[in-house]
């Protein structure tokens, strides 16, 4: 291929790959229509594949590696991608700074950007939203245009429509909502076999949905000594501590001593089971 210059020499190998490129710098495009349109806004791209980027103008550092990436849709310029995976952004439009590597990853993306993926139809919702890492077979499904998203697992995924800044880490194909682990970024809480949606109703940075076990020190803050306060108490029956009144201890249930470290605590714990 000759652009043109000296600086716009390029390989192109297959039937018609790159048949109407023009002024394209320092290209490679290899297999059945590989970069066929591409133009002088196209910088040391590389398309390898069966029509990979055919519906694509070019742009500046991408690598797109496997059959029809960027090959349907408006043709638009996109720059510093690399995708990795047969079907994968097949509408990739001026979407820029992706970095997947799987089959049919955000194959109807026009303009997100800066997304991370991995995994077999990871993100494959995705139209317009940013920022969003996918990791495993489906993770991340449901986001379309949100933003912000960290998904990890085999279909972990918020459910129940398009969202931002959630966490969801789990690999289960229940579909329930209650994953291993959810969270909010922008509400800074986290829950455990909690639901996004019980998340959100209470008020606890962190949720907990059954009991919770340690082998050293749990530590409380804003321990708060006077009258009005629960009291913490240690059940000798099965050594568990609970939240009780100061009156009225029963058989096998030792109050905490009042010292800098432990005494009465203000507020409540909450726990479901």
């Amino acid at each position: 291929y000759d652009g043109g210059d000296a600086s716009s020499f390029g390989i192109a190998i297959g039937a018609r790959s790159m048949e109407f490129a023009t002024a394209a710098h320092r290209p490679l495009a290899i297999g059945p229509s590989a970069g066929r349109y591409w133009n002088n806004s196209s910088v040391s791209v590389i398309a390898i594949g069966k029509i990979t980027a055919s519906a694509n103008y070019g742009g500046v550092g991408s690598t797109y590696l496997g059959a029809s990436i960027a090959s349907q849709g408006v043709k638009d310029t996109a720059d510093w991608n690399s995708i990795v995976g047969a079907d994968a952004w097949q509408y990739l439009g001026k979407a820029h700074g992706n970095a997947t590597i799987g089959a049919y990853i955000a194959p109807n993306a026009t303009t997100a950007s800066y997304n991370s993926g991995s995994g077999y139809s990871a993100l494959g919702g995705l139209t317009t939203g940013s920022f969003n890492t996918a990791l495993s077979y489906y993770a991340g499904f449901g986001i379309t245009s949100g933003d912000n998203n960290v998904h990890i697992g085999r279909f972990a995924d918020a459910h129940g429509g398009n969202y931002s800044n959630k966490l969801v880490i789990n690999s289960d194909a229940s579909g329930s909502g209650r994953h291993l682990i959810n969270g909010d970024f922008s509400s800074r809480k986290v829950g455990i076999d909690r639901s996004l949606a019980e998340i959100a109703a209470g008020s606890q940075a962190l949720q907990v949905n059954g009991s919770i076990y340690a082998t050293t020190n749990i530590k409380l803050g804003g321990l708060t000594n006077g009258a009005g306060h629960k009291a913490v108490r240690f059940n000798t029956t099965d050594s568990s501590f609970y939240l009780a009144d100061t009156t009225a201890v029963s058989s096998g249930v030792t109050s905490v001593a009042t010292t800098a470290n432990t005494g009465l605590l203000g507020g409540t714990i909450t726990s479901t089971g």
